[in-house]
């Protein structure tokens, strides 16, 4: 393995090390910022029978940015053309899915959040997209994104149509 190889391998575990702690980080923080500042307006809301537990959130989220992560490093190692587009389509989507979450609880809100997780879909899309033709592996490892961010979007749409004034 040549040195740009092992710079990038060393790259994506800390990377891998860092998206563990942040996901951590955030989930606990978005757990607080939802029990004192906006729990009663969530609990308030009528959600769909098929919701799932509050446990399978950052259960999948961490699940899936750790394979983004993985299909990063393989990005980064691959030579072939469209490497710089599915990168920045990778940050893109992971940023604009991050940002997400200040938007998502509030009074008012649903209806941004829903919207805003269509153009997270949109994003994931395109970045499985433009990586799977750098590296297939890499777009493997995007796909369940796209799955997880059809369900959120499905659900912020219900969340959405079932409090309507909310």
């Amino acid at each position: 393995m040549g040195s740009g190889r092992s710079d990038a391998l060393s790259g994506v575990l800390l990377t891998i090390s860092t998206v563990a702690l942040r996901s951590y980080e955030g989930h606990s923080r978005l757990k607080r910022h939802h029990e004192t500042v906006t729990s009663s307006f969530f609990e308030s809301l009528v959600k769909p029978s098929w919701m799932p537990p509050d446990w399978v959130f950052p259960t999948a989220w961490f699940t899936l940015w750790t394979l983004q992560v993985i299909a990063v490093g393989l990005l980064i190692g691959s030579d072939r053309a469209g490497r710089n587009i599915a990168l920045a389509l990778v940050a893109a989507q992971f940023v604009t899915a991050l940002a997400w979450q200040s938007v998502v609880f509030g009074p008012g809100r649903l209806a941004l959040s829903a919207i805003w997780l269509v153009v997270v879909l949109l994003l994931v899309v395109a970045a499985t997209v433009a990586a799977w033709r750098v590296s297939t592996v890499a777009g493997v490892l995007l796909a369940p994104t796209i799955v997880w961010m059809s369900v959120a979007t499905a659900l912020g749409f219900s969340l959405w149509r079932l409090n309507p004034s909310a």
